[in-house]
């Protein structure tokens, strides 16, 4: 059993945290889709980030362009539509980039959570045979840290900080945000 060999188990499963969670929170979950687009732009090297859903992210040998901001939408299709728009927007901030080829897109889903992230630990009892060493039950701490929306890359550092202080005992527990979790 996975309590056998663990004290600790973190949960960030991100759309999936709350399913995971078993205790009733995936009612708080919902997707929010987002598409980005990988384009052969060397040449481009700012960042752009306009209210969330027009932005860029340029590397050494490309620029990640995007997206969009779909609450509650959970399929993964890229349509013409989501192109246009899209690249259209992007294209009017930065009309250098509109000859630029693109080598692939993307498309997934971000966690979203009624209530913005939840960052806490909780503990779990789980029921054991008699004849094992920890009598008749385990008990197990679980660090909930999902529902960050779109600002999982942004928040992923402090956040992670936040998980290791709670199993460390340096922060008591806690949960989530302030901040609405929609984008």
């Amino acid at each position: 059993m996975l309590f056998d060999d663990f004290d600790v188990i973190v949960n960030c499963a991100g759309l999936n945290g709350g399913k995971i969670a078993a205790d009733g929170d995936d009612k708080n979950m919902f997707p929010i889709r987002g598409i980005i687009f990988v384009v052969n732009a060397t040449w481009h090297k700012h960042f752009l980030y306009r209210e969330f859903d027009t932005f860029s992210i340029p590397t050494t040998d490309k620029v990640f362009i995007g997206s969009v901001k779909q609450v509650g939408r959970s399929d993964l299709e890229i349509t013409d539509a989501d192109r246009t728009d899209i690249l259209n927007r992007y294209y009017r901030l930065q009309p250098a980039i509109k000859g630029a080829a693109i080598l692939d897109e993307w498309s997934g889903l971000r966690p979203g959570r009624k209530g913005g992230i939840r960052l806490e630990m909780t503990t779990v009892r789980f029921p054991i045979p008699k004849s094992s060493e920890f009598g008749n039950e385990k008990v197990v701490k679980v660090v909930h840290n999902y529902g960050h929306g779109g600002h999982g890359l942004t928040l992923g550092w402090g956040c992670a900080e936040t998980v290791a202080d709670l199993i460390i005992g340096k922060s008591s527990s806690r949960s989530s945000s302030n901040s609405s979790n929609h984008g």
